[in-house]
């Protein structure tokens, strides 16, 4: 770039790097689709146990009425369980990262691409636990952004004014909403810069996109819609091409036995999830390099040849 000329993001350029991503690297991002869902299959089979005996202390709860004794006893378990599914969570989050970092990686440093673009070094690390702690201290902010909105609401409940009160619930949560939004803007460009230098990058970050939030909300809003539509023809897909399993599996939970085995009930419900999988690849991979890619290229279209000037 040239030293007077301002630097701006491409919002055409961003949207569809994603998609000329998959053009250029097919079988890449093929690979992505297919590591994903195959995390995506373990963690669910390592989730399920965990899910169902927690389904299960709440149905005892509900059962148990009035009794205290019985609701504690089933309280533990399902705290564990609960912990239990938010590690499996993070562990699915912290896979995810990974993807994204080898997205931000086939835009920036495309000559790195033996193990299709995938790392798993200091720098998802750190930038895994940079998104853990924001995400922490966005949460204790919104709290503390909520006590003085809390003394309000009861201010105005005490003077007999409902429509006060939820006015000010109302315009609380968008403006915290919008505060949010707009944080996660300005920080959205961290990851591809630390992918592109292996350093951490905070302060330079919200330098950079100082001025370009409402170019990085554009491609923001612009991929939300199309990722709703790629997910709405995914489901739609599944369900056309597994219609007759899921009629078979109905028909084996409302068999005459409920408490079958479920040995039973795999047959049926088989074939439906091997479609579902099948299906999950390519449309994984896809959405992995249609969400990642532009926010790469945004960072590429604001730095300079010299990144280093950049935060000069």
């Amino acid at each position: 770039m040239g030293g007077d000329q301002v630097a701006s993001i491409s919002i055409g350029d961003s949207i569809g790097e994603g998609f000329a991503l998959i053009r250029r690297q097919p079988v890449t991002v093929l690979v992505w689709g297919a590591l994903q869902t195959a995390v995506s299959l373990v963690l669910t089979m390592v989730m399920n146990p965990t899910y169902t005996g927690m389904m299960q202390s709440v149905q005892s709860m509900s059962a148990a009425g009035n009794s205290s004794a019985a609701a504690m006893a089933n309280l533990a378990p399902m705290l564990q369980a609960e912990g239990v599914l938010m590690l499996i969570g993070t562990v699915g989050f912290f896979f995810s990262l990974i993807f994204y970092c080898a997205v931000f990686r086939a835009v920036l440093r495309p000559n790195e691409k033996s193990f299709a673009y995938l790392r798993v070094g200091m720098t998802e690390v750190l930038l895994f636990a940079f998104v853990i702690g924001a995400s922490i201290g966005l949460g204790f902010g919104v709290v503390i952004a909520f006590i003085p909105v809390f003394l309000l609401v009861a201010i105005a409940a005490a003077a007999h004014a409902p429509v006060i009160s939820g006015l000010f619930i109302v315009v609380a949560y968008i403006g915290i909403l919008v505060a949010l939004v707009w944080a996660g803007l300005r920080l959205s460009l961290v990851g591809p810069m630390m992918i592109s230098d292996g350093r951490f990058h905070f302060r330079d970050a919200w330098k950079l996109t100082r001025g370009h939030a409402g170019a990085l909300f554009a491609i923001g809003l612009c991929l939300t819609v199309v990722l709703l539509v790629v997910m709405a023809v995914n489901v739609a897909l599944t369900l056309s091409m597994g219609g007759p399993q899921a009629q078979s599996l109905m028909q084996a939970f409302q068999a005459p036995h409920p408490g079958a085995p479920p040995a039973q009930l795999i047959p049926p419900l088989t074939p439906m999830v091997v479609v579902k999988y099948l299906i999950a690849i390519p449309v994984s991979g896809c959405i992995i390099a249609i969400w990642g890619a532009p926010w790469a290229r945004a960072y590429r279209d604001l730095a300079q040849p010299d990144v280093a000037a950049t935060f000069a």
